[in-house]
């Protein structure tokens, strides 16, 4: 749907003296001006050395030869101005834009002599615009006053002002700018090739010149945000080593030390039930293939050009936390941290990691160790031995090591919870409970202990808005909550009287009459009983957006609870939402527009492709913009872009989710202004090409949005939307079937094919059932991901706890369907117990 939009106004009047009253486009038009001022005597201006005005200038860190004139200094102001992420807000309807195709990745001859208004004269010829013999540059929507047109005139008469420099300093640092701008500014999928392109030519031809380790440093940016650490590293330590003191030189050797950096972070369990028990000497527990023990917990490493890891394991006093104005456990201050490092650990240990050679993120998962007895523990850990803080991360976390489990839920106004034996589930009677909350001056306030039951249960009556630490005893062992715990008792809703309005529109102009009608009615939610409330009196207030009162009626509900009245929107206040609503009897309200809205004059359509949408194939849609009256809307201004996402199966979020990181969401892939023809008609044409990233066997489909905004000779602007699915495959069917089934009744599966645009298909195929390899014993869900470069679980690193990740085992059945024409086909098969 669209929206009417009044033009506005940008001329006319001056404005007035004080500046801060004006808005973002005048602001904006009057800054341009006067460095248009500033720029109009250009001759005088690069026979100026910037040396010259040395006393008044703040003086920069590059060399004068780099912007040698004070026509480079004044150009180049300029150019931040017109390349200021503000510019957006104040950019006009008809705005020049870049396009990645265009000559601004050239190289500089190219550039130099580029007419950027001539491509879109030829968009403007085409969409019906005017058709001289040599038109203007500023036709068919060529703005050469924009500011992006600006900037890439200045930066064509700063390269042609260099051009022939003795000294190419300028000329390199204008051409390394002019790319670097161009990389900012313009779109289209092809811009990240074309920029890097453009650099290493831009190199190769300046290998000599310090200043080619600045093009050699903007060219490893681009490389390192496409994820290509080795290639970016290779590429900056080429300009590192080249000019090592040159600006360009230190800005590779940062880059090259931002891919360096070592990074370490460690997750794991807070509660670790695998302390050494009596009687069971540890070779007697099993091991799986990654060395750890059946109830050991694993430690989470997400680390990046690190090989070793260092842990400590240091006692502490858990009641130290029920201090006055302490922290909870996860929060320590430097102090403490400190203090921790300081203290004798009763444990430590070492891991061997995998290189990161690539310099991405890898996870690897460690066993925990079972030396530890019960008790409370900070593990730190540290990628230098001595636990250093100088170029190291430290990280510390807070372990309770206990063979109890302690599982709380809010409830009622109440706090209940379960004291068991974490490794068997069994519950423990007699255990103690202790409870503490913070008073306003931040102390520990207990409450009497509580005790279990025979089920390990217990119940703790909650004060409204306070939080409770908790802490379970039993015979020697202890575990403290992980967190404060706060219960809310939601009061039943009590039997309550309402008013229900109803309004004639939702929205008014000024002036016009609002006609409402409401019901009163008492409501008990709890025994299902409404009843309208007759004979009720009541005022109902009209309140405008500030919530003032503009009027006020009485009523008496009829016999059925209902009235009726009316208000008249106010001309002589703010615009906007406004409200009705009952100020003596049964609450109640309503919210109304008001608005100076003009209804809308014309509509806008988008048809269907005629012929069926291949991948690479050019699309064309046509589109239609028709007067209410059937009138066709000729000559009308028509901007359209077109967006691709990418549509991965369900079925993928079951183990190929990291994959997606690395593939954006959308993205637009073309955008032009056309005309409408004299039947209202215009043809909007893309080549549907997948996302390179894409590969056919991930068996993804592509989602194109095509958006057109007309904009009729009056200012009114209408929009319509379209989307068209396309895919390597031009069918998709679904299987759904209940997720617990019985052994006396067969299995009944639901099967739909359809095309991508979700078309019901009649289609022909077959479904293979086969029977699940279980694991050979439960296996623990992942804390944040185990895999080899990303977070999640891969082929490599399947997470066994999830049936989806368990390997197909024998084929128990095979059956074909058929579809009917409503895309509809039903299997019942009779299976064995099992996965």
């Amino acid at each position: 749907q669209g929206s009417a939009r009044a033009p506005r106004a940008s001329g006319g009047a001056s404005p007035p003296e004080d500046f801060t009253t004006w808005d973002l486009p005048r602001l904006f038009a009057e800054i341009d001006k006067q460095f248009q001022k500033a720029l109009a005597s250009t001759d005088t201006l690069k026979k100026t050395p910037v040396a010259t005005f040395d006393d008044i200038l703040q003086k920069g860190t590059l060399p004068d030869n780099y912007r040698p004139t004070l026509y480079d200094f004044i150009a180049h102001e300029a150019l931040k101005f017109y390349a200021s992420g503000e510019q957006a807000a104040a950019k006009s309807e008809d705005d020049f834009e870049l396009s990645a195709g265009s000559s601004i990745f050239d190289d500089a001859e190219k550039f130099i002599a580029w007419d950027p208004g001539s491509r879109r004269r030829q968009e403007a010829d085409k969409a019906g615009g005017p058709k001289t013999a040599n038109p203007p540059p500023d036709v068919g929507g060529y703005d050469k006053d924009s500011p992006i047109s600006k900037a890439v005139r200045l930066y064509q008469d700063l390269l042609k002002f260099h051009q022939n420099d003795k000294d190419r300093s300028a000329f390199i640092d204008d051409d390394i700018a002019r790319l670097a701008y161009g990389y900012n500014i313009a779109f289209g999928e092809e811009k990240n090739a074309r920029y890097k392109a453009a650099l290493k030519a831009l190199v190769d031809k300046w290998a000599d010149h310090e200043l080619s380790a600045f093009a050699l440093h903007h060219w490893a940016r681009v490389v390192q945000s496409e994820e290509e650490f080795v290639e970016a590293r290779k590429i900056a330590l080429s300009g590192a080593n080249a000019f090592p003191n040159s600006a360009g030189g230190k800005l590779c050797r940062n880059l090259i030390a931002e891919i360096e950096a070592k990074s370490v972070a460690v997750t794991t369990e807070r509660v670790w039930n695998c302390q050494r028990r009596a009687g069971v000497p540890p070779a007697q527990t099993q091991v799986d293939s990654k060395g750890r023990r059946d109830a050991s917990p694993t430690l989470e490493v997400r680390y990046r050009n690190v090989t070793n890891i260092y842990f400590r394991a240091v006692p502490y006093d858990w009641n130290i936390f029920l201090q006055k104005n302490h922290s909870r456990s996860e929060s320590l201050n430097e102090t403490e941290r400190k203090e921790l490092l300081a203290k004798q650990a009763t444990l430590e240990w070492s891991a061997n990691l995998p290189a990161t050679p690539d310099y991405r993120e890898r996870a690897e998962a460690l066993p925990a160790p079972d030396q530890l007895k019960s008790g409370f523990y900070f593990l730190i850990a540290s990628h230098k031995s001595d636990f250093s803080e100088t170029d190291n991360q430290i990280t510390f976390a807070d372990i309770w090591v206990s063979d109890l489990a302690l599982v709380l839920r809010p409830r009622d106004g109440q706090i209940e919870g379960f004291v068991l034996e974490a490794n068997s589930g069994e519950p423990v009677a007699g255990a103690e409970v202790m409870a503490w909350r913070l008073d306003n001056q931040g102390n520990r306030v207990p409450h009497p202990a509580l005790t279990t039951d025979e089920n390990g249960f217990f119940t703790f009556k909650a004060n409204q808005n306070q939080s409770y630490l908790f802490r379970a005893r039993h015979n020697g062992r202890e575990l403290g909550s992980q967190q404060e715990y706060s219960a809310y008792d939601y009061e039943r809703q009590r039997t309550y009287n309402q008013t229900i309005f109803f309004t004639d529109r939702a929205i008014y102009r000024p002036g016009q009459t609002i006609q409402y009608k409401g019901v009163c009615l008492r409501v008990d939610q709890e025994k299902d009983n409404y009843e309208v409330l007759a004979g009720r009196e009541l005022t109902v207030v009209f309140a405008d957006p500030n919530n003032k009162e503009i009027a006020r009626q009485k009523h008496r509900c009829n016999d059925y609870g209902s009235f009726s009245g009316s208000f008249t929107a106010p001309r002589d206040r703010l615009m906007g939402t406004m409200r009705i609503y009952v100020t003596q009897g049964s609450t109640g309200q309503a919210n109304v527009n008001v608005e100076e809205y003009k209804r809308p004059k014309f509509q806008v359509a988008l048809d269907a492709p005629k012929t069926a949408t291949k991948l690479n194939d050019k699309v064309s849609l046509t589109g239609h913009a028709m007067s209410y009256t059937g009138a066709a809307i000729d000559g009308a201004k028509v901007k359209y872009r077109v967006v691709r996402e990418v549509r991965w199966p369900y079925w993928w979020g079951w183990y190929d989710s990291w994959r997606r990181r690395s593939i954006p969401a959308s993205q637009e892939i073309t955008h032009g202004a056309i005309a409408t023809d004299t039947g209202g008609s215009f043809k909007i044409e893309f080549v549907a090409k997948p996302d390179p990233k894409v590969s056919e066997k991930d068996e993804a489909s592509f989602s194109f949005s095509i958006y057109a905004d007309v904009t009729d000779t009056a200012g009114e602007t209408r929009s319509a939307q379209r989307s068209i699915n396309v895919g390597f495959t031009a069918l998709q069917t679904t299987l759904s079937v209940g997720d617990w089934q019985t052994e006396d009744k067969p299995v009944e599966a639901g099967i739909t094919a359809t095309t991508l645009d979700g078309e019901p298909q009649v289609a022909e195929g077959s479904v293979k059932i086969y029977r699940l390899k279980q694991p050979d014993k439960v296996h623990r869900h992942y804390l944040g991901g185990i895999s080899d470069y990303h977070a999640g679980p891969t082929p490599q690193n399947p997470d066994l706890s999830n049936p989806n990740w368990w390997e197909l085992g024998e084929l128990v059945d095979e059956k074909g369907f058929t579809t009917d024409t409503n895309g509809n086909a039903r299997l019942s098969v009779k299976l064995a117990v099992g996965v």
